[in-house]
């Protein structure tokens, strides 16, 4: 239905368009109404215009049609309603959204622009001039200021289902639903928009109320008017429902709420203070209720048990919450009501439990079974050490047998070896000079050999650095080889001694045994210098004595018999290092060796 500025009043119907004027009525259903569904009716200043579905859009005038924003709207969406806001703007509810008509341009509003569903099927608009938008299964959605606020069941709706909403004079909404007739009062409405509240409360009203059928019926026209008289008029199935705002009485008072009963795996306890449960309990129910004599069936419940649930869980009118499986622990149950005008009980009943753990559940257990652990893995640990052990000394025993079986055989036999080579060049003095000459050789390589050999048994049997440091070591080794021999000694350590990879220090120990036992036996120095220098990259040996030197240039050359000083050049350089030599006949000699720390 629609009443022109002429006064008549248009009515349409499933056989297209009728008028009503001056007590007359008359039809129009020929040509393109002709058996067609009218819609929807608005007027603008051009005059009037309808939805005919399937159709689309037309200007109504004298009995003729013209199509109307045809290349826009089509013929597809389906019209519900026609809506003129206060401020004159035109606004079609439809299948495909909300439809603005500006200087002849329609404008969509629709999912993409915050719309919970496109299907709107009823317009509403609060006393702020905010429109509402009802969708048959989606809630609703409120246009404010251009932004669009959506409205659901999960914020307090009383359902989703929503064909028609409905301001009343003191700007509270009322809106139909299959479920019947139910309402949120402005102040929520205001809180919600001003994100003050996340939730609102729903009032609603049914057969308890005086309807005879709280489920209202709905089709392709939305149902529902508000009259100037300030009724509302809502269809259902068993006839028309006129709520009257101003006649609502308010429930301020609200309803006490007792927890009566606790039911632990079908055992029935009551709800005492500090209720200790056994372990092994699986299924906890609360019963409980609140008292409203004027309208009891819809008290509403909400409940929460802290230490278990994370917020506040809605019962509706149920009288009872359920949980399973809840762990070992203290609890605390509370419930609240609200009455049939929603004012919530803010004090509500509660009470606290405990759920016994098993002895395995418990923090001593727990702390037994991390203490068997740790000791079996020391005992584990231990025993593998011990393994390790006993395997390092079986290698050590044979290393030690190696050591003497090569003392007692091979450089004993050398040495002999060398002592009738000496004895040779004694006894016949007309040895031809390279004949002689051959013989010094092979009785320096001999030597050379010889010395080898003891260098070898000293390193299967060094277990110096299985106990020390290398800063340590070095300084008792330096003692050892000069021991006897009246060598004076100058060790220096500089910087913050550190550990070196096993490698190095192995390799540097070989090095500093080879420039003492030189400087002892071949050098015959009166002095010795050692220094060993830590720092942040890099570790340096220095060795200097003040014996007899010899000629640098020629140090590596074998024919010299300085086999030694290419043994320790390989040790450096496979280190990483480098190694410099400084030394001149009568003029003493300084061996330096710089590793990096990192080798």
């Amino acid at each position: 239905l629609f009443q022109s500025r002429d006064g008549s009043v248009w009515a349409g119907t499933a056989n297209g368009l009728s008028r009503i004027r001056n007590g007359r009525i008359t039809s129009f259903s020929t040509g393109l109404l002709a058996h067609r569904y009218v819609s929807a009716i608005y007027e603008d200043q051009e005059g009037l215009v309808i939805a005919i579905a399937a159709l689309g859009l037309f200007r109504f005038e004298e009995g003729k049609l013209r199509p109307y924003l045809a290349d826009q709207i089509g013929e597809s969406p389906f019209i519900y309603q026609a809506y003129q806001a206060r401020n004159g703007s035109i606004w079609l509810a439809s299948g495909a959204g909300l439809i603005t008509i500006k200087n002849d341009q329609a404008i969509f509003l629709t999912h993409e622009d915050g719309l919970l569903d496109n299907n709107v099927q009823s317009i509403g608009e609060d006393l702020e001039g905010n429109l509402w938008l009802a969708s048959a299964k989606a809630g609703v959605a409120c246009l404010k200021d251009g932004l669009v606020w959506t409205l659901s069941m999960k914020e307090g709706l009383y359902d989703d289902r929503v064909t028609r909403i409905l301001p009343d004079h003191h700007g509270n909404l009322w809106m139909a639903c299959p479920r019947g007739v139910f309402r949120v009062t402005k102040r929520q409405i205001d809180d919600y928009l001003g994100g003050r509240a996340g939730k609102v409360d729903s009032i609603a009203y049914g057969a308890a109320d005086g309807m005879k059928s709280s489920e209202c019926s709905y089709g392709a026209q939305t149902p529902g008017c508000r009259t100037r008289d300030g009724l509302l008029w809502f269809p259902t199935t068993r006839g028309v429902v006129a709520v009257d705002p101003a006649e609502v009485n308010f429930n301020f008072l609200p309803p006490p709420v007792a927890i009566e009963q606790l039911i632990v795996d079908d055992v029935a306890l009551p709800p005492t203070e500090n209720l200790e449960l056994p372990p092994g309990r699986r299924r906890i129910a609360f019963h409980f209720t609140g008292l409203s004599l004027l309208v009891p069936e819809k008290v509403q419940f909400r409940y929460r048990l802290e230490g278990f649930d994370q917020g506040w869980l809605s019962a509706g009118d149920r009288r009872a919450a359920y949980y399973t499986n809840v762990p070992p622990g203290r609890y605390r149950f509370l419930v609240t009501a609200s009455n049939n005008d929603g004012v919530w009980n803010q004090t509500g009943a509660s009470f606290s439990l405990r759920l016994k753990p098993y002895f395995y559940q418990t923090p001593y257990f727990v702390g037994i079974v991390l203490a068997v652990l740790a000791l079996g893995a020391g005992g584990v640990y231990r025993l593998r050490m011990f393994e390790l052990k006993k395997r390092y000394l079986a290698v050590l025993e044979e290393r030690n047998r190696i050591a003497r079986d090569m003392h007692d055989t091979f450089a004993q036999n050398l040495g002999g070896v060398a002592l009738q080579l000496d004895s040779i060049k004694m006894q016949f003095t007309d040895i031809p000079p390279l004949l002689l000459q051959k013989l010094d050789q092979t009785s320096q390589m001999i030597r050379y050999s010889l010395a080898e050999a003891y260098r070898a048994v000293r390193d299967l049997r060094a277990r110096i650095l299985e106990t020390r440091e290398l800063a340590e070591a070095l300084p008792e080794i330096a003692e050892q080889t000069t021991a006897g021999s009246g060598v004076v000694l100058d060790i220096q350590l500089k910087g913050t001694a550190r550990r070196l990879p096993s490698i190095a220090e192995d390799n540097l120990l070989r090095i500093f045994q080879e420039m003492m036992a030189n400087a002892v036996k071949h050098a015959r120095a009166r002095k010795i210098s050692v220094e060993l220098a830590f720092d942040t990259t890099s570790l340096t040996l220095r060795v200097a004595d003040d014996g007899c030197g010899f000629d640098a240039e020629k140090a590596f050359s074998l024919g010299e018999g300085h086999y030694g000083l290419l043994g320790m050049q390989e040790r450096v350089e496979r280190l990483g290092g480098r190694m410099s030599l400084k030394s001149q006949p009568g003029e003493g000699t300084e061996i330096l060796v710089q590793v990096p720390m990192t080798t």
